[in-house]
């Protein structure tokens, strides 16, 4: 059995207050929130505070030839026949990468050194196959498989 290390989040109090429109968003706010907590769903939009617009922050990288993955990346697209490199484990502890293979080539996506991806020392990406891939501080594991 595997112990629940989710945290408990309390949503704080909305303030009496704040005017109607800051009410209504935050509530709307606060129903997405536990949407997401119920199961599998994403978020699709952008949240406007004062003008910026914030995303969700993920940086896409778009590759043509071997590549080593950076622990800045969060979603390789590869286009072509190459290997993909992981970083050490231990540097990206409990990071999520997602690799995916965009076109007609076959894409290796490597363990660094004697790390492994599940026990092997690669996987093969054919088209529009894709996987997440998460450290453990010494290991890789898939999240999905091809």
């Amino acid at each position: 059995m595997v112990d629940d290390v989710r945290q408990k989040l309390i949503f704080p109090r909305i303030p009496d207050d704040i005017d109607n429109k800051m009410r209504t968003f935050l509530s709307e706010l606060f129903e997405v929130l536990r949407e997401l907590n119920r199961g599998p769903a994403y978020i699709e939009g952008d949240l406007n505070l004062g003008g910026a617009v914030i995303g969700l922050g993920l940086n896409i990288t778009s590759v043509t030839g071997a590549y080593t993955v950076k622990a800045s990346d969060d979603i390789i697209l590869c286009t072509g026949t190459f290997t993909v490199t992981l970083p050490k484990a231990l540097g990206v502890n409990n990071q999520i990468f997602c690799v995916k293979n965009v076109s007609t080539g076959v894409i290796t996506l490597d363990g660094d050194g004697s790390e492994t991806i599940d026990g092997s020392s690669s996987k093969l990406l054919y088209q529009y196959e894709f996987v997440p891939v998460v450290s453990n501080g010494s290991t890789w594991y898939l999240l999905r498989h091809s």
